[in-house]
């Protein structure tokens, strides 16, 4: 938990963090499965960690779209949308890999990760 919390406060990748966090080289990040209401438990938690040290920034951050949506940028467009419910089925009843979902669904793992973490349930 400690580790999943730096990563969402300071945005860092797992090989990244300091001391007894980081991830040995060569080691896959363990998969972690939180119900919304975790989620939200543990952003209320870091929430309130940063306020007690004065820091007056959200949880995570990320830029508004519209600083670089003029620009030709490579790779695949997040605006793609999920179909939430298929990568579900996929990833439960299916027991399929992050990656092999993403594959499946042709987006990346980040993307994935990244709508089941904000919830963003859009269909293609």
């Amino acid at each position: 938990m400690r580790r999943f919390l730096f990563q969402r406060i300071t945005g860092s990748d797992p090989y990244a963090v300091p001391g007894a966090l980081r991830l040995p080289n060569g080691a896959r990040e363990p998969l972690l499965v939180l119900t919304t209401a975790e989620l939200n438990a543990l952003d209320e938690h870091a929430a309130n960690y940063l306020a007690a040290r004065d820091i007056n920034e959200p949880v995570t951050w990320s830029p508004s779209l519209s600083l670089v949506q003029h620009f030709d940028l490579p790779g695949l467009r997040t605006t793609t949308v999920l179909d939430a419910a298929r990568a579900a089925d996929l990833l439960r009843t299916q027991q399929m890999s992050p990656a092999a979902v993403a594959r499946e669904l042709d987006t990346s793992e980040e993307h994935l990760r990244l709508a089941f973490e904000t919830r963003l349930w859009l269909r293609r």
